[in-house]
């Protein structure tokens, strides 16, 4: 299925990232503010993440959106089969 190869993509991502940085599964759940075990599910590519808790992993990983979810192909660097993901950083809310 090609949603579980997406979460199983990123979850392999985020063990190498966490793995370089030579930090436990539990002080990465401390750092993004997560339960260990969810921490633990993502890694398995056996969570949905919502967009907060994906920013929050780059943030504790120290590295970008982006970067999680690439497939590593530096030849030909794109990001999933699917299509593109364009994430756009605000600083200040649109409707203030």
């Amino acid at each position: 299925m090609l949603s579980s190869d997406i979460k199983g993509r990123f979850g392999t991502a985020v063990r190498a990232r966490r793995k370089g940085l030579g930090i436990s599964q539990e002080e990465l759940a401390g750092r993004a503010g997560l339960h260990r075990t969810y921490v633990a599910d993502i890694e398995r590519g056996a969570r949905n993440l919502s967009l907060a808790n994906i920013e929050k992993l780059a943030c504790a990983l120290e590295t970008s959106i982006s970067i999680l979810f690439s497939t590593g192909d530096e030849k030909n660097p794109r990001v999933g089969d699917i299509g593109d993901i364009l994430l756009v950083e605000d600083e200040s809310p649109m409707w203030s």
